[in-house]
């Protein structure tokens, strides 16, 4: 088994490293990537990842990506990453009904 840091890597780079291990079914990977993914959220590229949640259909990372943007949406809607959102992703965030 080998080990990567992921520290160091910007969003885009994990993104395109979670496509790959998604492409080819390396679940142990995705799921590791994923739990990573939950612990560096924040207001710039919460938008980018739960896009990428919801692409690679990664339920767990886009329910808490979507909690995420409901607790700091005023923030989050004035980030240009929130323009860029998907039209699911989107249409997601305002159809989920979040408890508080």
């Amino acid at each position: 088994t080998g080990q990567i840091s992921l520290k160091q890597e910007k969003e885009d780079v994990l993104i395109d490293l979670l496509s790959l291990v998604h492409q080819y079914g390396f679940e142990q990977l995705e799921n590791s990537l994923s739990i990573y993914l939950k612990s560096i959220l924040s207001l710039n590229n919460v938008c980018l990842i739960y896009d990428t949640a919801c692409l690679f259909e990664l339920n767990a990372l886009k329910i808490h990506c979507a909690q995420f943007i409901d607790n700091y949406a005023t923030e989050i809607i004035k980030t240009s990453e929130f323009l860029a959102l998907s039209s699911e992703a989107f249409s997601f965030v305002f159809l989920l009904n979040l408890p508080r």
